[in-house]
């Protein structure tokens, strides 16, 4: 009897897996948006295992069709100051011997931020739009009515009013 239950529960999770429809999957561009004071924040980030860094575009892959219930897991590299090391130390020119000693410190003080969210919802896929905002939050956008409506008739600033429009609350965690 022990042994039949584990092939009993094996069975139940296979006809199960047999009765999930097939996901079409289509192939999407990420952008990095960065809205922080300094443009130069974000190093690199990726929607569910697939991004870009700062600069560069690449690509991923959603559902054809948006479907309730997924989940989209956004992972990024955070410069926290950008052109200056501990002790406000300025970054020398990138021609001298000096450069990449200083180069290995700033980027030893990286950090890393993850977070799983519910997929947004999505009719007509403009690319994978992951924009970042103060206070180390994301906002991940793909319709391209939403879109629209983010960035739209901007009138500068820009960063600050796109924040507004995705909701974005004015004062950070400490």
């Amino acid at each position: 009897m022990l042994k039949i239950i584990p092939l009993l529960g094996l069975l139940i999770c296979l006809s199960a897996c047999s009765s999930t429809p097939d996901i079409e999957y289509v192939g999407t561009a990420v952008r990095i948006i960065d809205t922080n004071k300094n443009y130069y924040t974000i190093v690199s980030a990726t929607f569910n295992g697939a991004g870009a860094d700062r600069g560069n575009v690449c690509c991923t892959s959603i559902p054809r069709h948006w479907m309730p219930g997924t989940t989209a897991t956004i992972e990024w590299v955070k410069d926290p100051s950008p052109k200056y090391n501990p002790g406000q130390i300025p970054m020398p020119s990138s021609d001298s011997k000096e450069w990449k000693q200083w180069y290995e410190i700033h980027a030893a003080n990286y950090t890393k931020h993850s977070v799983t969210i519910p997929m947004p919802e999505y009719k007509n896929s403009a690319g994978v739009h992951l924009i970042f905002l103060p206070c180390d939050e994301v906002r991940v956008v793909i319709d391209s009515k939403e879109l629209g409506r983010v960035f739209g008739n901007l009138v500068g600033p820009y960063n600050q009013a796109i924040q507004e429009r995705l909701g974005f609350k004015k004062e950070c965690k400490e």
